[in-house]
């Protein structure tokens, strides 16, 4: 039971990710120029250029169409900003600016699809959602609020038979501990 059962919207787990705060927790902005190579899974790796200086993160990468099993070399170039941070030491956070609409973000998502190159965009850009998002039942809402209404759990949930029931039970009670 989901929030959108009907959606096709892709959730971003299952998208490759790229985030400034991981890029900032390996050294990567802490140097003006850094080549690397990043890991998604166990397979799909992806060298890296930053320049400091141009504020400038180029991609390289290869991706296998699984359909022909053709290899297709990928390059990307993802423009950076920065802002001021509030901490008195002159700091700054980096941003990515999203390659197709220009939001300044700090997530880049590249769906995983068969046989397409997709380039790296932000969640606005490709309509993704969070797993969570879709796991919402509302039913549990409404149970809530009854129990808070007529106050006895029993009145409102009555027989329990089913697995379902009690893991709708265990829902409620733990939103009603909050």
């Amino acid at each position: 039971m989901g929030r959108w059962p009907y959606s096709k919207r892709e959730i971003v787990e299952n998208c490759w990710k790229l985030d400034v705060f991981s890029l900032n927790r390996f050294g990567v902005f802490k140097r003006d120029f850094v080549e690397g190579i990043l890991s998604f899974g166990k397979e799909d790796k992806m060298g890296f250029v930053f320049d400091r200086d141009k504020l400038l993160l180029i991609l390289f990468y290869e991706i296998k169409n699984r359909k022909t099993g053709k290899v297709e070399e990928r390059e990307e170039v993802i423009h950076l900003t920065t802002t001021p941070t509030n901490l008195g030491k002159g700091g700054v956070r980096y941003w990515f600016l999203c390659p197709h609409c220009g939001r300044r973000v700090a997530t880049l998502y590249r769906p995983v699809r068969i046989n397409k190159m997709l380039p790296f965009r932000c969640r606005t850009c490709y309509n993704l959602t969070y797993k969570k998002q879709k796991e919402h039942d509302k039913t549990i809402d409404f149970l809530v609020k009854r129990i808070k209404t007529e106050g006895d759990i029993r009145k409102v949930v009555g027989n329990v038979n089913s697995p379902h029931s009690i893991f709708k039970i265990v829902k409620v009670l733990e939103r009603l501990k909050e």
